[in-house]
């Protein structure tokens, strides 16, 4: 071989090797068209090949985090913390994990550690802590306002500050704000669809479902590829199922579309992980869809490092086809592998859903008043299940279902609950004064 032809045998090499080499912007680009799957592989190779920076741990954790997994997400931002000693950054995803179990003194602890001493321009860490409070299950808007306004002040130019802040300014209902938040990050980045979903969101808040299915539609529209506007598509579907007055054929009708929408969210993202199967189950479970769950269940149940939602799937799916055994035995398995903190108030209630249906009503009453305790929308599906029992003449179960509605003033079946709470107790007690008369004529 010439001199030549091996001088351009290896320039070759190198731009092959330059072309598919991914950087942490590629995984960053990947994170916000929440192509997670993508962004994995890219962030576990940079923290193979660049193991002392600590930027790539820290992404790395949010995935895990999006996956419902803080214990994985945990390890690696210590990893980081040790790697990169300088970078305070993994200690806001330790801060957000102490927010997930409401240790807010220690979540403050962490973001103070984060941003004590930064320099002039860095804001990262402001910004990853504002947008911590905004996801916590207990968001603190105001706080994300005080950081995500330091971010700002630092840097002005960066579309993802404004984009942060009208989310926190829409969490606090000051939709003006919000408004003019998410045309600040257009102004600075004329593509940002992000921006432009963010003022179809407001929209959506204020109720006018319908207006914001159009605005997110064109969207899909104008930015085909973008995935996240699907799955908002899907989950205005599934809020608008809910609003008040929403027959059953429109409930039914809704959700429908919003799996429609989530299917197309997945196939435009192309992302088929195990991971992105488990978030559409996650979709799902809210959106009702029972029978497509127990398909995508059954199918996720063939993989042997399964996680415990699988149970979840597994026991929701047996108790609609009234199987409450299996319902009961996969909601327990669920119990003893799942972290306490991932268990979601519908597991309570189809615990206590499977224990009524299994005749042990009194386990049953208890696990239900802690889900309606955890969620009041959760009364439609106890109210459902108690009219259930009382016309099959279950009526002890029924009444002690009822009972427990009619603790609750504002539900709109406070007041068919205490009729029907009262006429059960009625019945209960004639049938038990019949008895005793007819002992007394024996």
């Amino acid at each position: 071989m010439t001199n030549s032809k091996l001088l351009f045998s290896l320039l070759l090499a190198g731009s092959v090797g330059t072309a598919s080499a991914q950087s942490l912007k590629d995984a960053r680009a990947a994170i916000e068209t929440e192509n997670y799957g993508k962004a994995k592989t890219i962030l576990q190779q940079l923290v193979s090949k660049q193991a002392k920076v600590g930027d790539n741990y820290f992404y790395l954790g949010q995935i895990y985090l999006v996956n419902d997994k803080p214990d994985s997400a945990a390890i690696f931002f210590n990893q980081g913390l040790t790697a990169d000693p300088k970078s305070q950054i993994n200690n806001v995803g330790l801060g957000y994990i102490d927010l997930l179990k409401k240790d807010k003194a220690s979540a403050e602890a962490k973001f103070s550690a984060a941003s004590a001493n930064l320099k002039k321009k860095d804001y990262e860490e402001l910004l990853e802590i504002g947008r911590a409070y905004i996801k916590a299950p207990e968001p603190d808007y105001a706080k994300a306002l005080d950081y995500l306004t330091q971010a700002k002040a630092k840097n002005a130019k960066d579309a993802a500050i404004p984009l942060a802040l009208g989310d926190a300014y829409r969490g606090l209902k000051e939709a003006s704000s919000a408004y003019s938040s998410y045309s600040e990050a257009t102004d600075l980045d004329p593509n940002s669809t992000r921006a432009k979903i963010g003022l179809a969101v407001i929209v959506r808040g204020a109720q006018a479902f319908d207006e914001a299915v159009a605005q997110l539609t064109e969207i899909t529209t104008a930015s085909p590829t973008y995935a996240p506007t699907y799955r908002e598509l899907a989950e205005t579907y599934n809020m608008w199922s809910k609003a008040p007055g929403t027959s059953d054929e429109k409930y039914v009708e809704l959700n429908k579309k919003g799996v429609e929408q989530y299917k197309k969210y997945l196939e435009v993202n192309g992302d088929n992980s195990l991971e992105a199967k488990i978030r559409y189950a996650d979709f799902l479970v809210y959106a009702r869809q029972y029978d497509e769950l127990g398909a995508v269940s059954e199918e996720l149940a063939k993989n042997p490092d399964v996680d415990p939602k699988i149970y979840r799937y597994l026991a929701y799916n047996a108790f609609r086809n009234k199987d409450y055994a299996k319902a009961s035995e996969n909601i327990q398995k669920m119990f003893a592998k799942m972290d306490p903190l991932r268990v979601i108030p519908l597991d309570n209630m189809y615990a206590g859903l499977s224990d009524v249906a299994n005749n042990k009503v009194e386990s049953g009453i208890v696990f239900i008043q802690k889900a309606i305790d955890q969620d009041k929308e959760l009364l439609a599906e106890v109210a459902e299940t108690a009219f259930a029992k009382y016309q099959d003449q279950e009526t002890a179960t029924a009444v002690a279902l009822f009972e427990i509605i009619a603790k609750y003033p504002d539900t709109d079946y406070y007041f068919d609950s205490n009729y029907y709470a009262g006429e059960g107790n009625y019945q209960i007690g004639f049938k038990k004064d019949q008895e005793v008369r007819m002992r007394k004529v024996m």
